[in-house]
């Protein structure tokens, strides 16, 4: 499990989105995937909304992942935000107007699958982000501040600032993260209930 762009929050404000953008087709091409022009201007508006909306200095120490492979799903997350409270996994829509049923339950499957495939992940608050870049604002929900999957926090262009913020202060100061600890973790899924099964009899009689 790994970006394909890892970047401190002070090199993502110090870099061009341009150049940020040329960097993610350039792996996009090692990887010998196909490239279009529109995801080319997608990656420089994720990554100018994000210059804007991580200036602050409470930022500072946090670390920023760009189209985070998935192994298990087959698919990246656009952006992973490894901070020293929580793990926030954003998935843009740029230009959607509205929340979609499918993308609320892709933002959370991601989540879900960090939480329990990352080893870095299980001790720490995972928080999916749906950002629809021009939909109206809605509430913020906000999940009990303890490890887990939060709900899906929604924003837009306007608010992601302040919705990131949010997020971020609600979540606890302990235990600790590390965010570049976080991103050298490796992949380690939880057993499944049949590999479970085979351990527990594996070091136990029938009787017992």
């Amino acid at each position: 499990m790994k970006a394909w762009l890892e970047l401190t929050v002070p090199e993502l404000l110090a870099t061009a989105p341009a150049a940020i953008a040329a960097r993610l087709a350039a792996a996009q091409m090692r990887r010998r995937l196909s490239g279009e022009p529109a995801q080319l201007r997608a990656w420089e508006a994720q990554v100018e909304m994000l210059q804007a909306a991580l200036a602050a200095p409470c930022w500072t120490d946090a670390r920023i992942g760009f189209e985070y492979d998935m192994l298990r799903l087959e698919r990246r997350i656009d952006v992973v935000l490894v901070t020293r409270r929580a793990i926030l996994v954003l998935e843009f829509k740029v230009g959607a107007t509205q929340m979609a049923a499918a993308d609320l339950a892709q933002v959370e499957d991601y989540a879900q699958d960090l939480y329990d495939f990352h080893a870095a992940s299980r001790a720490h608050p995972v928080i999916p982000v749906l950002v629809a870049t021009g939909a109206r604002t809605v509430p913020l929900q906000l999940g009990l501040p303890v490890p887990g999957v939060a709900p899906v926090a929604l924003a837009n262009a306007a608010n992601l600032a302040e919705r990131l913020a949010t997020l971020h202060n609600a979540a606890p100061d302990a235990p600790p993260l590390d965010p570049g600890t976080w991103f050298e973790a490796a992949y380690a899924p939880v057993p499944t209930i049949v590999e479970a099964a085979a351990r527990l009899f594996a070091r136990n009689t029938v009787a017992d």
